[in-house]
């Protein structure tokens, strides 16, 4: 399938309209960026077998050397979360934004995270370092039933 043409579809459905005519992989970065879609990154591992991230997300904002995912209303009353997962851990929030070079993942607005052991944790807000399949807390505001854990 030719990318441009299908990316065109996609643009056309969710209402982008470039002003240039942009090659396929500019199409296709235009699109997920205004309708969506979904990411993965390999973050490397000691063991030499790297490990998947794996982002999707409603809208997504390029930046140097990062990416920001946002929550965006995409039906009527259906507002869906952005949502990264890495091993056993998940996190789904308003906004997450990824430093692709420092493997740092950020959480902010009605932050909801899932670890390894199937503990949900709530916050406001969460950053993570990620390594070796593990997801290091480095800034948190988390509360876990009620109770706050630091």
């Amino acid at each position: 399938m030719d990318l441009c043409r299908s990316g065109e579809r996609a643009a056309i459905r969710c209402g982008v309209i470039p002003r240039t005519s942009p090659t396929p992989e500019q199409w296709e970065e235009l699109v997920k960026n205004v309708c969506g879609g979904a990411d993965s990154f390999e973050i490397p591992s000691k063991r030499g077998v790297p490990f998947e991230l794996y982002i999707r997300y409603p809208k997504r904002l390029p930046g140097k050397g990062s990416y920001t995912y946002k929550s965006d209303q995409v039906a009527i009353g259906f507002v869906p979360p952005a949502t990264a997962a890495y091993n056993l851990f998940t996190l789904q929030a308003d906004q997450i934004t990824f430093d692709v070079s420092g493997h740092v993942l950020t959480g902010k607005g009605n932050v909801v995270v899932t670890d390894s052991k199937g503990r949900e944790l709530r916050s406001e807000f969460l950053a993570v370092e990620l390594a070796n399949g593990q997801a290091h807390r480095l800034r948190e505001s988390l509360h876990a039933a009620g109770s706050r854990q630091r």
